[in-house]
């Protein structure tokens, strides 16, 4: 399909809710004419979700029909709109150069040359307990989906009223010890940390980890 024919089946996302300054944005793709796959934490607790379409002006009104915090997916029925050309799935294989497709920040379409990527490392000291490799696991992905420290996700929704409805999701966590990796100012990956004896502690053994490989970022 390429790069320019994936954009078309892209879609911008704008709702209200109760979440952060109760307004949030994200991306999603026609997965059929009329259906939208997108991020179950983008929709999560909005009262109101709109998309923008490539090629139509105007936003339209879309419906959440399926919602899975576990796997982190919703889909969504979009109102009113001409039957888009759905996103062709390919056989995604690890390692296989992707483009990356999104509206950063509510601007313009963007494209981001990349490659699939997979767990690439997890340790665990047999003297650790059980939990801490969850919890690793659960910083990361959520360091990693917000785009920044678990630790200052955690702080965050502390510092706004509830209802907080992202640390509802599966895998989400507020706890410190998650950071993003970060190059070329793109976040390209995350590590997790569990089992210091305070959640700040597996932020600086996080920080090591990624200084450690910082010079080939």
């Amino acid at each position: 399909m390429g790069v320019d024919g994936a954009g078309a089946a892209l879609v911008g996302e704008a709702g209200a809710g109760d979440l952060e300054e109760g307004y949030v944005e994200g991306s999603g793709w026609f997965a059929t004419p009329r259906l939208v796959v997108t991020a179950a934490h983008v929709v999560a607790g909005e009262r109101d979700t709109s998309v923008q379409i490539p090629r139509s002006s105007g936003l339209y009104r879309a419906d959440v029909v399926t919602f899975d915090k576990r796997n982190d997916v919703a889909v969504l029925r979009v109102r009113g709109a001409a039957p888009a050309v759905p996103l062709r799935i390919a056989d995604a294989r690890p390692g296989a150069a992707v483009a990356i497709l999104g509206y950063p920040e509510n601007g313009p379409l963007t494209a981001i040359p990349g490659r699939i990527g997979r767990t690439a490392v997890v340790l665990h000291d047999s003297g650790a307990n059980p939990h801490t490799l969850e919890n690793s696991l659960r910083k990361a992905y959520t360091s990693l989906t917000f785009r920044r420290p678990s630790g200052e996700f955690g702080k965050q929704q502390q510092a706004n009223p509830p209802p907080h409805a992202q640390v509802l999701l599966d895998k989400v966590t507020t706890g410190e010890g998650g950071l993003p990796i970060v190059s070329n100012k793109e976040v390209i990956g995350s590590i997790g940390i569990s089992g210091a004896p305070g959640g700040h502690r597996d932020a600086a053994c996080a920080q090591a980890g990624i200084d450690k490989i910082a010079g080939g970022l």
